[in-house]
Order: C-alpha cells, then structure tokens, then sequence
C-alpha cells in the first residue's frame, strides 16, 4: 500500500503513475484533507497555556478549556443515547494547520493583554 503527501509536483507525478499502474479490479482508496497541526505547534502552545494559567491563578486545564472555547466555540453533537443536543470543547489534534493557527494567534492576543512574554515561535523552530 502506497500513501504520498503532496507536496512538489514530482510528488504528484509519481502519485499519478502509480494510480495509473492500478488494475481495474484492485481495491483503491482515495483520501484528500488538510494537513493537521504540528506536534510542535501542539507544544509550544501547551507552554503558553501553562505560563498564561500560572499568571492568572488558574489551573492548566481549566485555561486551555477557556481559551479553546473563547476562540472555537463549542463542538454540537447528538447524545446517541438520549437523542438530546450535547456541547463540548474541540479537539486540538483535530484541528487544521489553519485552524490551530489562529488559535495560537488568539492566545498570543491574549497574553499581550494580560502583558505576558511568550516564548517565540522562532524558538521552537516555528513559523509564525
């Protein structure tokens, strides 16, 4: 089984020789989604939670849950059991590039607001 990231043209190309080397009765499976955050990205944002929850005299967790919620809303689902509409916090390692960008981007907003220094992004080897 073959799995390729595009990521430059020749890439591409050798993806689409090999689908074109596929018999027709061969099982294929294609899959396109968006790349997901980094765990690097994961990480320095994790250090600003905590550095930002040790400021204000809140727990980690109960920080990451404010700022998840303040900046991603809540998550609907159905409660299979009950049938009722249910809320909870997204996932971060669910989250896109994108997506996970801009909630460090919140959380540095924050900080600056609370006159908090991060560390830099740069530091971690991170673009920003």
């Amino acid at each position: 089984m073959s799995y390729y990231i595009i990521k430059s043209e020749r890439v591409k190309e050798n993806a689409i020789k090999e689908l074109q080397s596929i018999s027709p009765t061969s099982g294929l499976c294609v899959s396109i989604s968006e790349n997901k955050r980094s765990l690097p990205q994961n990480a320095l944002w994790h250090k600003w939670v905590g550095i930002i929850a040790d400021h204000c005299g809140y727990s980690f967790d109960d920080m990451k849950a404010s700022i998840k919620d303040s900046v991603l809303g809540k998550k609907e689902y159905v409660n299979a059991l009950t049938g009722e509409v249910c809320y909870c916090d997204h996932e971060t390692r669910k989250l896109t590039v994108k997506q996970f960008s801009e909630l460090m981007e919140a959380t540095q907003m924050l900080a600056g607001k609370l006159e908090i220094s991060l560390p830099s992004p740069d530091y971690y080897g991170l673009e920003q």
